[in-house]
C-alpha cells in the first residue's frame, strides 16, 4: 500500500463521517423522538444508511494505525475493532433506518399521533435497554481495555 493511499485511508473515513455528523441531529433523554425526527424522516434515514460503509471504514482507519504496534494495547485493540465493525454499524443502522422509515410511513402525525408512536421509537432507540444498562456495558467497554493494558505484558 502506498503511503498516499495509507493516508487517505486513515483520515478520509473519520473526516468524511465527521463532517456527515455534522447533520446528525442529536436526540437528548426526556426529549421526544417522534417530535424530533419527524421534521427530517428522509434524511435521518439517508444519514444512517450512509452511516454503514462510513463506520467500517472508520474501523480499518483505526485498524491501520495499530497493526504494526506489539503489545497488548494493540492487541486489544485489533479485537475491538473487529467487534466494532460487525456490531455498532448494524445496531446504529437498525435503530436509524428504523425508526425513519417508521415515521416516514406514517407521514404527517397529530400531536396524539406522536405520543401513540413514542413508546415504540424509544424501544427501537434503546433496544430494551435501560440507561443504566447502556451506562455500565459503556464504562467497562472503555476501561475494562485499559485495566487489561495496565498489567506487564507476560
Amino acid at each position: 500500500m502506498t503511503a498516499t493511499t495509507r493516508r487517505a485511508l486513515v483520515l478520509g473515513p473519520p473526516l468524511v463521517l465527521g463532517l456527515l455528523e455534522l447533520g446528525h441531529p442529536g436526540v437528548m433523554p426526556g426529549t421526544p423522538i417522534a417530535a424530533t425526527l419527524a421534521p427530517f424522516a428522509t434524511w435521518w434515514t439517508v444519514l444512517h444508511v450512509a452511516q454503514v460503509p462510513l463506520f467500517a471504514l472508520l474501523g480499518l482507519s483505526v485498524w491501520l494505525l495499530v497493526r504494526d504496534l506489539d503489545g497488548r494495547a494493540a492487541r486489544i485493540s485489533r479485537g475491538a475493532v473487529a467487534v466494532f465493525v460487525v456490531i455498532y454499524p448494524a445496531f446504529d443502522a437498525a435503530v436509524g433506518v428504523g425508526s425513519g422509515v417508521v415515521l416516514s410511513a406514517l407521514g404527517p402525525l397529530s400531536s396524539d399521533g406522536m405520543a401513540a408512536i413514542e413508546p415504540a421509537l424509544r424501544d427501537i432507540a434503546s433496544a430494551g435497554y435501560t440507561g443504566v444498562d447502556v451506562v455500565a456495558v459503556a464504562l467497562a467497554v472503555m476501561f475494562g481495555p485499559w485495566k487489561l493494558c495496565s498489567v506487564p505484558d507476560t
